[in-house]
């Protein structure tokens, strides 16, 4: 989407009957429609892996497993959308700083006793360690929520600014 705008495709299209928020919801729209695959992709490798090695955890569970990082990884595409929004040429580097930091707070909360309570600034805090404890449906739900809001908010913003050239 950055790259379309600066490159100056986005102002010939959004020129003609196209809507912002229309064209803008639809990239966000399919973003979520290929993390929800992914996530679905990935239980359905997970399952095969099991399979193959007689681990005995079934299709159902594995699928679930799959599908609980869609939650988490929908908000850090809101964060991202917010920072399309308003900085397009920071879009790509915030949402790898959200994702490698929140990797690396997660790795130093767990190394060192001290600093546990910074776990829960890492976006992945919040997910469950499916397959091997259950998902909570309000966890999910309130997160599925954020992602809204951010993805909401992201598409106000973007329909509010001007366009970026070159």
């Amino acid at each position: 989407a950055s790259d379309e705008e600066s490159s100056g495709r986005l102002v010939h299209l959004l020129a003609g009957p196209v809507r912002r928020a229309t064209w803008f919801s639809g990239r966000l729209g399919l973003a979520a429609a290929g993390i929800v695959v992914a996530g679905l992709l990935a239980g359905l490798g997970a399952w095969a892996g099991a399979a193959t090695q007689g681990a005995g955890l079934g299709l159902v569970e594995l699928l679930g497993a799959g599908l609980n990082v869609v939650p988490t990884a929908l908000v850090v595409l809101g964060l991202g959308a917010v920072v399309l929004a308003i900085a397009p040429r920071a879009a790509a580097a915030a949402v790898y700083a959200i994702v490698i930091g929140s990797l690396l707070v997660d790795l130093v909360a767990s190394m060192v006793a001290g600093l546990a309570w910074t776990a829960h600034l890492s976006v992945f805090h919040f997910m469950a360690l499916a397959p091997a404890s259950t998902p909570e449906p309000a966890t999910l739900g309130l997160t599925l929520l954020v992602a809204a809001g951010l993805l909401g908010a992201a598409t106000l913003l973007f329909v509010r600014r001007d366009l970026a050239q070159g």
